[in-house]
This record gives C-alpha cells, sequence and structure tokens, in this order.
C-alpha cells in the first residue's frame, strides 16, 4: 500500500503515514455464513459486529457463490466516543456445507468438523472461528503490569474476573500480539465494555486502533471468547519512537514542577498544553495523548488523555470521562481530577484554541472548566454507559476551588456581583489587561449581562481617574470577559 498523499510505500498495519502523518484508508472485513438454502433462492441478513454503529442489511440474490465478495462502500464505524466514520467495509460470503470438487470430501469434512467450527457473528447465528474449548491462560498482575494502576479509578473498581481480561488484553497490546486468548467465562458484553475502557484508562495504548471492528472465536454452544484480534494504527518501531517523544514531555513536565504542590503541577500542565496544542478533529493523531503532546494537534478525547497521563506521572488521580451531547452528533470527553481528596471537573479543551486562531500567550488562556462542579457537565451531556457499568461517576460538587473562585472572581449563586464586578475593572485597568469573571447561575449571570451598562457607569463614578469605556464580552459557561480603555 502507499500513501494517497506522498506515494511512500506504507506497511500494511499502519493507518498513519510516518513521513506525512497522512490517515491510511482503512479496510474493515468480515464474514457472512449462510445455508445452502439461502445462497440458492437469495436471502437478507443483518450483518452486526462490534465496531459498526448501526446494523447493517445485506441482501443476496440467488444463487449466490461460496466465497463470493460484496462491498459496502459506506459503513458506519463507531471509535467510542461518538464520533461516525463512513469506511469500507469488505464482506466474505460462506456457504455452509458447499459440496467440495474431492471424491473425498466427506470424510475430510468429518475430521474437520471435530476439530473446528467457523462462524460470523450475524442474527442469532454464530460469527467467526469457532473453538470448542477454552484455552488456559496465565494472568499478570495489574499493579505489575500497568503503570500508576493504583491511581485508575475505574480499572481498580472492577471485579477479579474483568480485571484479569483487562490485563491479558493490555499485555497483548504492549507485546504487539494479533490475538489474545481469553480465559473461561468471557463474553461479547465483556469485550465491548472493556475495549473502550483501556482506551479511556490507558492512554499510552495508542498504537492500537479502537475505531476498527474486532473480530472473535469463540465457542459455538457456550458463546464464550476464546480469543480475539487486535487491531493496530502503528508498528512496533514507529509506536517505540512516538512513545519515546511523549515519554520525553512528560518527563519536562515533571522536572519543571519538582517540590511544587499538586494544584500548581495541575496548572502548568494545562497551561501547557492551551499553549502548544491546537484543538483539530482532522489530525493525523488527533484522537491520542500523542496528538496534544507531541503534534500539537488533537480534539477532546486526545487533549483530554494527555492531561490525564500527566498528572498520573505526576502521581494525581486524574480521570478521563467521555459522554453523549444530546442533539449533536459527536461525543465529549474531559476530566475529573483528584486534588486533596475531593473531586473536580477539569475540561482543558475548552480552553485550548482552534487550529485556526493565532497565537497569543498564556495570559489570554480562558479558564472555562477549571477545578469546577460537574453542574455545567451535567446539564450537557450523558455519561457512556460503559463507565457507569464499571463504577459510579464521582461527584464533582464544589467551585470553591476553581480558578476564578481562588483569584476572587468568581460570583456564586444568590450573591451580589458588585464587589466582585469592581474588583475585577480595578485590575483590568491597572494591569492593562484583560480579566474574567465568572458566573454560577445562569439566570444570575443573564441577569448581569442585561445591567452590565449600569454597573459600568457605576464603577467610573467612583474613580478619580479618567477612562474612556470598559468593554465586555459574553463567554460560555458563565465567563464575562472585561477590558478597561484609558
Amino acid at each position: 500500500m502507499r500513501c494517497t498523499n506522498c506515494g511512500l510505500p506504507v506497511s500494511s498495519p499502519v493507518n498513519f503515514c510516518p513521513v506525512c502523518g497522512r490517515e491510511m484508508p482503512r479496510a474493515h472485513a468480515a464474514v457472512l455464513l449462510i445455508s445452502r438454502k439461502d445462497a440458492k433462492k437469495g436471502c437478507a441478513k443483518v450483518l452486526s459486529f462490534p465496531g459498526l454503529s448501526a446494523p447493517i442489511r445485506v441482501t443476496l440474490p440467488p444463487k449466490t457463490r461460496d466465497g463470493q465478495i460484496l462491498m459496502v462502500k459506506n459503513a458506519g464505524f463507531s471509535d467510542g466516543y461518538g464520533n461516525i466514520r463512513n469506511e469500507p467495509l469488505q464482506v466474505t460470503v460462506r456457504v455452509e456445507n458447499s459440496p467440495k470438487r474431492f471424491p473425498w470430501w466427506l470424510p475430510v469434512l468429518a475430521v474437520l468438523c471435530c476439530l473446528i467450527a467457523a462462524a460470523v457473528f450475524l442474527d442469532d447465528d454464530a460469527a467467526l472461528p469457532d473453538l470448542d474449548g477454552v484455552t488456559e491462560v496465565t494472568v499478570p498482575d495489574a499493579e505489575v503490569l500497568i503503570p500508576n494502576f493504583e491511581l485508575k479509578y475505574f480499572l481498580n473498581a472492577l471485579d477479579d474476573r474483568k480485571l484479569d481480561i483487562v490485563c491479558l488484553l493490555y499485555q497483548s497490546m504492549m507485546n504487539f500480539e494479533e490475538s489474545c486468548a481469553m480465559p473461561a467465562g468471557v463474553y461479547q458484553e465483556d469485550i465491548e465494555t472493556l475495549l473502550p475502557l483501556l482506551a479511556v484508562e490507558c492512554p499510552e495504548l495508542f498504537q492500537v486502533d479502537f475505531l476498527q471492528n474486532i473480530q472473535y472465536s469463540y465457542n459455538k454452544t457456550s458463546k464464550e471468547i476464546i480469543q480475539l484480534q487486535i487491531p493496530y494504527r502503528l508498528d512496533a518501531d514507529i509506536y517505540a519512537d512516538m512513545l519515546s517523544q511523549c515519554d520525553t514531555v512528560i518527563d519536562g513536565f515533571i522536572a519543571d514542577t519538582a517540590g511544587i504542590p499538586d494544584a500548581e503541577k495541575e496548572k502548568y500542565v494545562f497551561d501547557s498544553i492551551a499553549r502548544t496544542c491546537r484543538y483539530s478533529i482532522d489530525a493525523a493523531h488527533a484522537g491520542t495523548a500523542y496528538g496534544a503532546l507531541v503534534s500539537g494537534s488533537a480534539k477532546c478525547d486526545g487533549i483530554s488523555l494527555a492531561m490525564k497521563w500527566c498528572m498520573e506521572e505526576m502521581k494525581i488521580q486524574c480521570l478521563c470521562v467521555t459522554a453523549e451531547c444530546p442533539g449533536e452528533t459527536v461525543g465529549h470527553a474531559w476530566n475529573i481530577i483528584n486534588l486533596d481528596g475531593a473531586y473536580y471537573t477539569l475540561d482543558l479543551t475548552m480552553s485550548v484554541r482552534d487550529e485556526n486562531d493565532s497565537d497569543a500567550g498564556v495570559e489570554d488562556i480562558v479558564y472555562y472548566q477549571y477545578n469546577v462542579s460537574d453542574a455545567w457537565a451535567k446539564e450537557r451531556y450523558v455519561i457512556r454507559p460503559y463507565l457507569e457499568r464499571c463504577a459510579e461517576i464521582p461527584a464533582c460538587g464544589s467551585n470553591a476551588e476553581s480558578y476564578y473562585a481562588k483569584l476572587g472572581y468568581f460570583v456564586f449563586a444568590g450573591v451580589d456581583p458588585t464587589g466582585i464586578l469592581n474588583s475585577a475593572l480595578e485590575a483590568a485597568a491597572v494591569q492593562g489587561e484583560k480579566v474574567c469573571i465568572q458566573f454560577e447561575s445562569e439566570a444570575d449571570y443573564r441577569s448581569f449581562l442585561e445591567n452590565m451598562e449600569e454597573y459600568a457607569q457605576q464603577w467610573f463614578a467612583s474613580q478619580n481617574r479618567q477612562y474612556s469605556t470598559v468593554r465586555w464580552t459574553s463567554l460560555n459557561f458563565g465567563i464575562c470577559m472585561l477590558e478597561v480603555v484609558k
């Protein structure tokens, strides 16, 4: 395969060109098993397997042949964050008990059926290679295997059986194994919960293509999964180089923040990523921590994974939370951080400028959701079920430690904003910079904006110095940006 952008030959397991970074076209594949009767008369089947955003109805004409290939040009595949990508799907039709051309086909088929059963996930039929028994596997120790395991909120909430599955998957992924053998008692619903959980709990797994459909081998009778194939977006050498680049950035953060309180470490990393990263949904590594830390272009999941990774390396617990946005076609991801035993909502993506914005500097960062309560998140998002199946999401109940509250520029619900506004205007006048104040209550904020002209005139009247005007800009999440012009 060659890159469609630069023409460089690229090995098939790589989904991004190592030279220009352009995403390579993806080829999904599925196997469809039908009876000889259905092949002869024609039939309609519903194809469903992990990765597809919705089942696909496949219509087969009469006299369908064994081995016939059907192409679905725009099958929808979900990345687990609410984003849907239309990509081609190749469906290979297999006809059960298709006659062989050799006179000895009956005894050979009988022997094979005793050893292997083949199937395809389709309606209530079976799906991929079916194995008779459950493989005995050795499960590694999670605390040894997974870095910073003690800080992984959701992984630590799993029961022993599910944690064993996670450890086996993690070990296989880091070893770049093509398949992963499962212990007894693993079913499809387990994998559909634990794979996306691994994606948000272990930012270093950016070599795995969690968007691709997962193929299983399972026991046809019990429906237990025996093994599954692991899709990769990078080969081992490229991944090792990219991982080293991430480690270098994080090690730099750790060195720069040595000896300071956790809250200051959090802000240093927050500001650093906000300065160097731009929001982009089309960048080659937009959904990974590598995109936010090294490439400088990422979307919400990559940005929140980067923040999580850095905090955990600094021994600060930080969760990555994914959710749906009702009425929107894409989802969202953010962090919940634990500081001194209390949890706060932390949404770095909101403070990252768009890829088309010009560079400004750290002074222009707006801290929309920095250590705030979860009230705004609850109003806008619906947490994805796979997270809530693993553990209750920590409650974030206070705004007292938010960025603007610590500065004295946070108006709590029901509080007269006059004093805080006057302090903010005085600071803006003296410093010659823009100053933000934030409101806890949306109703209070709307009332404030409606009366802002009156507030400004009252402040002007109290000043001995002459100013020409006060400018204010209404931003999201109850923030008003103020500027005093001399």
